[in-house]
């Protein structure tokens, strides 16, 4: 039997702004990933991709904050919203990824 994953519960979604190889460099990282390709979601409306993300409580990843941040914001809880800024170019996205795994394992499940 395997056992628990590095990253815990935390499930993410790359939106397609992002590049779909995310999604396997999380897995890699231990995290359940998938993005709007996988999903046959390509082209889905902002509103209608918070809709899915949360309703299967992903943590939505994005680079398009200016649209996302306010209709997260309306929300008392949610599973999350990260923004990688698209500046950084598709090579250097992977690397939060990996900064993200590093922080978590740092502190531990849930935050602790």
């Amino acid at each position: 039997m395997a056992g628990p994953r590095p990253a815990g519960d935390v499930k993410l979604w790359f939106d397609e702004d992002l590049s779909p190889t995310l999604v396997l460099v999380a897995n890699e990282h231990g995290f359940e990933a998938t993005c709007n390709r996988d999903r046959d979601k390509l082209g889905v409306t902002d509103a209608e991709l918070r809709t899915i993300a949360q309703a299967e409580s992903f943590v939505l990843l994005t680079d398009d904050a200016s649209d996302f941040r306010p209709m997260f914001a309306r929300d008392d809880i949610h599973p999350g919203l990260a923004v990688i800024p698209g500046e950084y170019g598709r090579a250097e996205q992977q690397t939060p990824s990996a900064r993200a795994d590093r922080l978590h394992r740092r502190r531990g499940p849930r935050g602790r």
